[in-house]
């Protein structure tokens, strides 16, 4: 019956007419867009949860589910709960890969969140940009990481150009010092910080760095490079490191009796540093990229920790909060701030428009310093600062 009633319907004049209208109108409705239903979005992360980077996996992670929770807790953003879908790439780039494959073919995620960091972040690029999927990124500083220009990649703090920049100013111009030296280590961001303030000291002042170490991340006797580096002189020394290896290094560089002033690069400023290094440690200057630190007691960080609780209700890990929470926690309240912005009728080409809207957005509830996106700058802000480790083993900012 079926099949001659379809048979012949199709072979009526009026059957035409409602065939073609059901054709145009399949034809004219919007594809399904990816990540997105009528009760939920669809977030994706990667990031190291396990293995020597995981640190800035897990503390990001935390943030970013810290700041789902709060959101879900409300009902969503227009009527959607927010989910999380989370892959520990282990530090690995190829892992990495694979992660962003799954978070959008297999997962379906709306948009990516956060990220792992430089090396990982940059061999997804590829998979991102061909997908055309948002991305806001909150770990990685990498100057690379949108070059060229990506036009769904959104950063939400200073990359590693202006913090560079800043520090080489202040080491160079502020105290005048003639001849720096630096002992990084060989993944990227220690690559891209030597060279991007070497660039710096030669085209604003004239100077290149007198010594310059490699180290690969594992190490833990720096002794041999340090020798080599207080060869040259030194009357200064960046320790452009992570900031559990950059505590051993300092005790180290003081151990050999090597005195001249330390700095360090944008990583080292954590409660991590002085843990490893002690009070020797007193008085390094980094860069720093937040208007408040993790450890302190200002009302956002105040805030975020008593959220925190709910994650670890017996107590915090060491060296938690760290910035890694922050920048997670900051991250999504600016997606948050988009998907309010971009409405119920949700695309990615329209939240990313309406995330290119935003103006001086302070994200975290003050946690970050105030982010502006347009449809040309995806570098949400530019703004440095420069901090010290007082004599409380605290990190400060510098005044001066």
């Amino acid at each position: 019956m079926h099949r001659y009633v379809g048979h012949t319907i199709i072979g009526s004049p009026i059957a035409g007419v409602l065939l073609l209208l059901l054709v145009v109108s399949v034809l004219a409705a919007p594809a399904a867009v990816p990540g997105v239903s009528e009760t939920e979005v669809v977030l994706g992360m990667w990031a190291p949860f396990t293995g020597q980077l995981s640190p800035s996996g897990v503390a990001s992670r935390d943030g970013l589910r810290v700041w789902a929770d709060e959101v879900n807790a409300r009902g969503g953003i227009h009527g959607r709960r927010v989910r999380l879908v989370l892959y520990d790439d282990a530090g690995s780039p190829p892992e990495a890969v694979a992660a962003v494959r799954r978070l959008l073919s297999q997962d379906r995620g709306f948009a990516l969140v956060c990220g792992s960091g430089g090396g990982r972040d940059i061999a997804a690029m590829d998979i991102i940009r061909e997908s055309e999927a948002p991305f806001v990124s909150c770990i990685t500083a990498d100057k690379n990481l949108m070059v060229p220009f990506a036009p769904t990649v959104f950063r939400i703090y200073a990359n590693e150009i202006y913090q560079s920049y800043e520090l080489a100013d202040y080491m160079a111009g502020r105290k005048g010092h003639k001849r720096v030296a630096i002992l990084h280590n060989s993944l990227a961001f220690g690559v891209n910080g030597r060279d991007l303030m070497n660039a710096r000291l030669k085209e604003r002042f004239n100077l290149e760095f007198v010594a310059a170490e490699a180290y690969n991340v594992g190490e833990q006797d720096f002794r041999s490079h340090l020798l080599r580096i207080s060869q040259a002189r030194p009357d200064a020394l960046v320790i452009h490191a992570f900031a559990a290896d950059a505590g051993i290094i300092v005790r180290q560089v003081r151990e050999l009796g090597m005195l001249m002033p330390l700095y360090g690069g944008g990583a080292v400023p954590t409660p991590l540093l002085p843990q490893a290094a002690g009070s020797v440690a007193v008085g390094i200057i980094a860069p720093w990229v937040f208007p408040v630190f993790p450890e302190s007691d200002a009302p956002p960080v105040r805030a975020y920790k008593q959220k925190l609780q709910a994650l670890y209700p017996s107590g915090f890990p060491v060296g938690r909060p760290s910035l890694y929470d922050m920048t997670g926690y900051m991250a999504g309240t600016i997606v948050e701030e988009g998907l309010r912005r971009a409405g119920r009728n949700l695309t990615r080409a329209g939240f990313i428009r309406a995330l290119e809207t935003l103006q001086s957005f302070v994200p975290g509830g003050g946690l970050g310093f105030p982010v502006t996106f347009t449809r040309t700058d995806h570098e949400g802000s530019k703004q440095v600062v420069m901090a010290r480790l007082n004599g409380r083993l605290q990190w400060e900012l510098l005044r001066e």
